[in-house]
């Protein structure tokens, strides 16, 4: 029998597949990586976006919130300084009024404090928490100098002083 010739290196490729000459198979296993890379890139940037716009809110959220105790603490010393008007024009001596104001102890918790400040010209009403001031101004009317810490607070009018005080149950 004569020898048969050595197999040519086409026929050996067809035999027997090696995986470093499989193309097919290694575009696939990068597809697949690159799939995976870039779902995971995305993933991982909305997360990054939704917590930056979560902290923006929470930010705002805190704003409002002492914005509004301005506001409502303001509005009672300027109900409280036209009641001593209305009485000082009727000609009668102006008697005394409590006006409690049922406010938070905190916001997100976070503890805040209410100041009157007469020192400038207007009065104003100031609430802080964390690095967040509100201010609120007080036009025509002059309350006492007062710092208070979050929570139930009175506006007191004593003759034709107003001021601030704690409620305490």
């Amino acid at each position: 029998m004569p020898a048969s010739p050595p197999p040519s290196s086409s026929e050996r490729s067809r035999r027997r597949p090696a995986f470093r000459h499989d193309d097919g198979a290694v575009s696939e296993v990068i597809g697949y990586v690159l799939t995976f890379a870039i779902i995971s890139g995305v993933l991982v940037i909305s997360m990054l976006t939704f917590n930056v716009a979560r902290e923006r809110t929470a930010d705002r959220v805190l704003e409002v919130e002492a914005a509004s105790v301005a506001h409502r603490v303001a509005a009672a010393i300027v109900e409280a300084g036209l009641f001593v008007e209305r009485q000082t024009t009727a000609g009668a001596t102006p008697s005394s009024l409590y006006l409690v104001l049922d406010l938070p102890d905190s916001f997100q918790n976070k503890p805040y404090t209410i100041s009157i400040t007469s020192c400038a010209s207007p009065t104003t009403v100031e609430v802080k928490v964390g690095a967040f001031t509100a201010s609120e101004p007080l036009l025509g009317v002059n309350a006492a100098c007062a710092t208070l810490s979050g929570g139930p607070i009175a506006v007191v009018l004593s003759g034709s002083s107003i001021s601030l005080s704690l409620v305490t149950s």
